[in-house]
């Protein structure tokens, strides 16, 4: 299944080196590459260098709280490399992909 029309937010995708990379200054959005989603029964580990990256409907990131304990904005944590840089780098700076951007 291959999603398309996402947005990186605090960060954006670098195609050559296939990994998150820094925004230039004074941009806070990037579009995102057409992301492949396969299904697989196994659960696996996360690699080390890959950011939990979350994805949410909307910039606002905030929602009604489910009863699963999760906001209604939020969607899924995609699995994106992140090259030589830690994965702490971009929880701090809290890259997110999101499916809705409002001016």
């Amino acid at each position: 299944m291959c999603i398309r029309d996402r947005y990186v937010e605090g960060a954006m995708w670098d195609q050559s080196r296939r990994a998150l990379t820094d925004l230039p200054p004074g941009q806070l959005y990037k579009p995102m590459n057409v992301i492949n989603f396969i299904p697989t029964n196994a659960a696996k580990e996360i690699e080390e260098g890959t950011y939990l990256c979350p994805v949410y409907k909307t910039a606002e990131r905030q929602g009604v709280l489910t009863t699963t304990g999760l906001s209604s904005n939020f969607i899924l944590a995609v699995e994106l490399p992140c090259a030589g840089d830690k994965p702490d780098k971009w929880t701090l700076r809290g890259a997110a992909l999101i499916t809705e951007i409002t001016n």
